[in-house]
């Protein structure tokens, strides 16, 4: 309270008049909804990538692999035809 040698709480926003924001904790002890958020975002982003991944590795993997086999045809008809 002014007046009694104390500062006083503002309830209020200085500028506008308006109650101020105040974040609360869930009274469960959960965490804010922001960090769960990000923690999802950031495990989806995860998922995400180790799928991304694999599909590009199995691309490689047959793409080496049709490689192969087309150079083995390759030798296999230069051997038959001498050529």
């Amino acid at each position: 309270m002014p007046g009694n040698g104390k500062s006083a709480k503002r309830t209020t926003d200085a500028r506008s008049g308006r109650p101020k924001r105040v974040k609360v904790m869930p009274a469960s002890g959960a965490p804010p909804m922001d960090l769960a958020l990000l923690v999802v975002t950031f495990v989806g982003f995860l998922t995400v990538e180790e799928v991304m991944t694999a599909m590009l590795l199995r691309y490689y993997a047959w793409a080496k692999l049709v490689k192969v086999v087309a150079v083995l045809e390759l030798m296999l008809m230069k051997a038959i035809f001498q050529v």
